[in-house]
């Protein structure tokens, strides 16, 4: 893992609140459905927040924070921390 991405995971693992993330989860129809089905929904969205995420993508630096390899690291981060505290 790059160290850039490590800060971006770090960042976003101190700033979102996985335990309400899980009782919200808990609590939608996606409870039931494919984890694929978490990654991209408005319970997430709602947590991991446009104005958190540009946050964090500069407190690790980012050259080019709005290209589309930058992004994709973060929805890579995201879907890793959602499969790490998310049950």
């Amino acid at each position: 893992m790059t160290n850039k991405k490590q800060l971006l995971k770090t960042f976003l693992e101190k700033k979102v609140d996985f335990n309400q993330l899980q009782a919200d989860f808990d609590g939608c129809w996606l409870r039931h459905k494919s984890r694929t089905f978490l990654y991209g929904s408005g319970v997430v969205s709602s947590h991991f927040n446009y104005t958190l995420i540009t946050e964090a993508i500069k407190y690790a630096g980012y050259i080019y924070p709005k290209s589309d390899k930058t992004w994709s690291t973060v929805q890579e981060v995201q879907r890793e921390l959602l499969d790490k505290y998310i049950k």
